[in-house]
């Protein structure tokens, strides 16, 4: 029993071994794992920083890109000026020479969308496009005739060659000569960059580079901004990220993030972040982020916004002669903590199928167990069983052997009587036949004796 019980408990004991064995692992890989989980955080972090950094940098390098827009104006100037007697420009003049020009222009010159001659006296011819058409707006009317009567005129052009056709619609006149960046184009010798408003009946926002001609009139080449805005926020949409851009006195050219708006402060120093309530249309300030040099290091600000967090950098931003300010917002470690749930759920995951080990080790090892106790009992109830079986054949064997001892005296005891009776009655039979009683008798007592014997052979022989 001893060496069969042992037998059994081996595996046992080797499961037990190889559970501890799991656990011992489990409690070397789990801090390594930690370890370097914690580097990988650090290293994505790392990474993100770089990334936002190098976005900041990727916009003051593509703000250079947009040098060649005055380039483009200046030099059609030059054309201009070489080809004309500025002094004394008349509308048939300007309908059928500058026109000529511009509509060149507008034709070579990309992401161009509007283009203008803008004279002092009033006259004035632009083309422009809305989806797959071109206009032309026009006046061949100077100021000098009176604000009554100075009109201007709209009118279809051909996309091909530029010549006008269909009828002219009268439209309202625009105070361009008094406007602002109009005077300050006239005033700078190398033109001047601003933000307007188009022609067209869109009203889209352009990016207007101007050049005076000789102080008597000036070219104008609208850039549509949605063109600049999409070169600008495609690498930074990549990263979900948001870019607000402004002019320098406060002009919003991109929104950012929905619901909220920037508002400059101190200038273009300081740039203050607001929500939008749902409420009255109440903002709810978010804080303040002040703007880097466009030479100096950035700054890294962190605003949580609708129960986000982002990275905030702000600064200041030249395009083309155009000062601006942007303010570029990227989700807060948007890699890292995507990386940081991953890990997490791994390391659960890990956790889960070392206690899956151990429960299934554990298990099997109750199940091998109760296996070898349940063994244990059966073989103990086999001893028992066959113990029992021993002494009952034992006790056969010694009932068999005092019946056949017994038998043996009895036999022999029977026997001698039997002779014995024998004997008298031949005694009886020679000294006195008279005495017939008497040998009945004696015949009869043999006769019984031996069907005492016959009885007990018969019975020992079954």
């Amino acid at each position: 029993m001893k060496r069969s019980s042992c037998i059994v408990l081996r595996p046992v004991c080797f499961l037990i071994f190889l559970m501890l064995v799991v656990l011992s692992l489990a409690g070397l890989l789990i801090p390594l794992w930690i370890k370097r989980v914690t580097k990988i955080e650090n290293e994505v972090k790392l990474i993100a920083h770089n990334t936002n950094q190098e976005l900041v940098s990727g916009i003051q390098r593509t703000s250079t890109l947009f040098s060649p827009i005055n380039s483009s104006a200046i030099n059609l100037v030059r054309i201009l000026s070489s080809s004309l007697d500025i002094s004394n420009l008349e509308f048939s003049i300007i309908e059928s020479q500058v026109a000529t020009t511009l509509f060149q222009a507008l034709s070579t010159i990309p992401y161009l969308s509007q283009i203008s001659y803008i004279g002092l006296d009033g006259l004035f011819f632009t083309y422009y496009t809305e989806g797959n058409q071109v206009y032309s707006l026009y006046s061949n009317s100077t100021l000098s005739s009176g604000i009554e009567k100075y009109t201007w005129y709209m009118q279809p052009a051909n996309r091909d060659t530029g010549k006008l056709y269909g009828e002219a619609i009268m439209s309202p006149p625009f105070a361009v000569v008094n406007s602002s960046w109009f005077e300050e184009a006239l005033n700078s010798s190398n033109g001047y960059a601003s933000i307007g408003t188009g022609w067209g009946t869109s009203r889209d926002i352009l990016f207007l580079s101007t050049v005076g001609m000789e102080g008597k009139g000036a070219v104008s080449l609208g850039f549509s901004m949605k063109f600049l805005i999409d070169f600008l926020i495609d690498d930074i949409a990549f990263y979900n990220g948001s870019l607000y851009l402004a002019t320098t006195d406060g002009n919003v050219l991109i929104q950012g993030i929905p619901n909220t708006r920037m508002i400059l402060m101190s200038g273009i120093n300081q740039v203050s972040f607001q929500l939008l309530g749902r409420v009255d249309d109440q903002f709810s300030e978010v804080g303040n982020v002040t703007c880097q040099s466009d030479k100096g290091a950035f700054g890294d600000s962190v605003f949580s916004i609708w129960d986000r967090k982002y990275v905030v950098n702000c600064s200041p931003v030249d395009i083309a002669g155009l000062k601006l300010v942007y303010v570029l917002a990227l989700p807060q470690n948007k890699i890292s903590s995507l990386i940081h749930k991953n890990i997490r759920l791994a390391f659960v995951l890990l956790i889960l199928m070392i206690g899956a080990m151990v429960i299934t080790i554990c298990s099997f090892v109750y199940l091998i167990v109760l296996a070898a106790k349940r063994e244990m009992y059966l073989c103990g109830a086999l001893i028992n069983q066959m113990e029992a079986t021993q002494q009952s054949e034992r006790k056969s064997m010694n009932k068999s052997l005092a019946f056949a001892s017994a038998s043996h005296d009895i036999r022999a005891s029977l026997a001698g009587i039997t002779g014995l009776i024998e004997i008298c009655r031949n005694e009886v039979s020679k000294k006195d036949p008279s005495r017939s009683a008497m040998l009945t008798n004696l015949q009869q007592t043999e006769a019984c004796t031996r069907d005492l014997l016959g009885w007990f052979f018969f019975n020992l022989l079954l």
